[in-house]
């Protein structure tokens, strides 16, 4: 199996190493956004299973919907604006400014995600949070999808992306890093859902 992994925004491709552990099989490419250094956005040019963190979902449903067999969501959206006040991204966007470091900091506790804050890439960061803030594409879902969310995640809460998804599986004790916090549901939950689509 070939699958794909598009980690969220301010994080970076060993963000998904629990989670990996469990598809020792698997073909595996990492798509790094650029938040921590060089991007690498190179994809395979045949159809693979893309799973995406966050913001990732957003990035993978742009740029390479038509290379999906399936898409697998966590903790994602196809638009952070339907729920999300521009205002707070703005105001993330001026502390990116002022103290790229706090503000990452402060962002990851809020998230409990387990990340650094070297080499941090303000301009990509900047760019990002545009990306959260401008786009819109539910459009793109033409794939089979399933997203996973959790109950307790403060970024994207699980109730505000009911009409976002067609399919959702939420993980009751979960908050937005579910690869790191719960990657043996995440895998369980994802190998259930491939085997129905087989």
């Amino acid at each position: 199996m070939r699958i794909v992994f598009v980690h969220g925004w301010g994080l970076a491709p060993d963000f998904w190493e629990p989670l990996v552990a469990h598809f020792p099989d698997a073909d595996i490419t990492y798509v790094d956004l650029g938040f921590h250094g060089t991007p690498d956005l190179n994809t395979p040019d045949d159809k693979a299973l893309y799973i995406a963190h966050s913001l990732g979902t957003l990035w993978a449903l742009e740029h390479c919907a038509d290379k999906m067999s399936a898409l697998v969501a966590i903790n994602g959206f196809t638009c952070f604006s339907d729920f999300t006040d521009p205002r707070i991204l703005q105001a993330m966007q001026k502390g990116l400014a002022r103290n790229p470091e706090a503000q990452m900091q402060q962002f990851f506790k809020a998230a409990d995600l387990k990340a650094s804050t070297d080499n941090l890439d303000t301009v990509r960061l900047q760019e990002g949070l545009n990306w959260l803030i401008h786009k819109d594409m539910h459009h793109a879902l033409t794939m089979p999808h399933l997203a996973l969310l959790g109950a307790q995640d403060p970024i994207a809460p699980s109730k505000a992306l009911q009409e976002q998804w067609d399919t959702i599986k939420t993980c009751k004790n979960g908050g937005h890093a579910l690869p790191q916090t719960h990657p043996e549901w995440c895998t369980n939950t994802i190998k259930q859902w491939l085997e129905k689509l087989s």
